[in-house]
This record gives structure tokens, sequence and C-alpha cells, in this order.
């Protein structure tokens, strides 16, 4: 496993991560995205499609649980788990079509299905620094043979 550790960076900085990091995933790839309410995990998703080429509203799917955004050969899917309750509405409700090799899948609030989630390529835990307006960034790379994340994005 690699880890890649960032302290105190500005939206700008966060934009760029997310932009070098989608440039390196593919179909079938699976980033988990953790952080406290308001830490920028949508903000980090919404830059990341966008620099996939989608240039519509990328918002955080709450209530729907999954938005999906198939453009240009893409299919990413985004899925916020921080509604569920348990292991069981994650199946009911389907989501487990987004985990296979035709999806590049998004998903914020993995805790929340831990239990029945696949594993992850990557892993990114965003926090508040101790500036409220910055961030602090971890990534771990569970696939460094097929992703090599060895400098900083």
């Amino acid at each position: 496993m690699q880890k890649i550790e960032y302290r105190n960076i500005d939206k700008n900085q966060l934009k760029n991560i997310a932009i070098n990091l989608q440039k390196k995933l593919s179909l079938g790839d699976k980033v988990y995205i953790s952080g406290g309410l308001g830490a920028g995990k949508t903000q980090f998703i919404r830059e990341f499609i966008h620099s996939a080429g989608y240039f519509d509203v990328v918002k955080s799917p709450s209530y729907s649980i999954v938005d999906i955004y198939e453009f240009n050969n893409k299919k990413i899917a985004h899925l916020d788990l921080f509604r569920l309750t348990t292991d069981s509405e994650f199946e009911d409700a389907g989501l487990d079509e987004y985990l296979t090799s035709k999806w590049l899948t998004l998903i914020e609030w993995p805790e929340m299905a831990k239990k029945i989630l696949p594993k992850c390529e990557i892993l990114i835990n965003i926090k508040f620094s101790n500036d409220q307006t910055r961030r602090d960034l971890v990534i771990q790379n569970f696939i460094p043979k097929k992703l090599n994340l060895s400098s900083k994005l």
C-alpha cells in the first residue's frame, strides 16, 4: 500500500489533486472517500467528474443515494451512503451494480456499508485542518503495481 498525505491545502490544491487522480483511474476502479460533514468530499468528486469532461451540475446524491454520469465513453457512479442505516439497504437498492468493471465508482461515506463493500483501489480521507478554510487529505493506494502514486499528485 502507498500513502500520500497533503496538509493544509486550499480549494485549488484539492481541485488539482482530483484532476490528477482522475487521469490515473479507469472503469472498474473504486474510490472511497471519507470525511466529516462539509469536509469537501462532494467538492472533490465534483472536480474529479468535471475533469473527466462532464460539465453539467454535479451534486451530492444524499437523497437519491446514486447519481450516474455517462458521457464520452465514460461511466462514473457517484454514491453517497450517508443515509444508509443497514447493509441490506445497500443491497435492496441494487447499488452493487455500480461496483462492477463497467463503472468507475466514487463512494462518499463508505463506512456506512463497510461490511459489504468490496475492497477499494483508493481510499481518501478529507478533514478540516486547523484553519477551517483548508483541508488535510490522505490518499491510500491499495494497487501500487497498477496505479503508481509514488509522488504527490
